[in-house]
């Protein structure tokens, strides 16, 4: 929603992911997964769809990324951001980003920056 002009936008519309929390029970309609938080330019919002994590614009105008482009594919759930600096007033996206990961089939968790997208700088192992 804009707060200036009262506008609200559905910035997820046109995506091919949900980012409705199915695997939710608690008695809330259509539960999100926890967003990651907003980008330091406030332009994007990182969302989360059980599996990647999406650069989704908050105007609705531009198209979303796939930051973490495997974790369907690959069967990892990226799960949250580790926040390094206490103090930051939104997500750097031009600095590398530490994610807690958990393989669905492995069960096994890890942090690690993952391969990602060029727009968002990872380690490219």
């Amino acid at each position: 929603m804009n707060l200036e002009s009262g506008q609200t936008t559905k910035v997820t519309e046109s995506l091919p992911v949900s980012f409705i929390d199915t695997e939710n029970d608690r008695n809330v309609s259509d539960p999100m997964h926890t967003p990651l938080g907003w980008s330091a330019d406030s332009q994007f919002v990182l969302l989360r769809d059980g599996w990647d994590i999406w650069q989704v614009p908050v105007t609705g105008r531009g198209s979303a990324i796939n930051l973490t482009v495997d974790g369907r594919e690959k069967g990892i759930r990226y799960q949250a951001r580790y926040v390094l600096d206490m103090e930051e007033k939104g997500i750097d996206l031009s600095q590398p980003q530490y994610l807690r990961m958990y393989g669905e089939w492995t069960k096994k968790k890890w942090c690690s920056p993952p391969k990602c997208q060029p727009s968002w700088p990872c380690s490219r192992s």
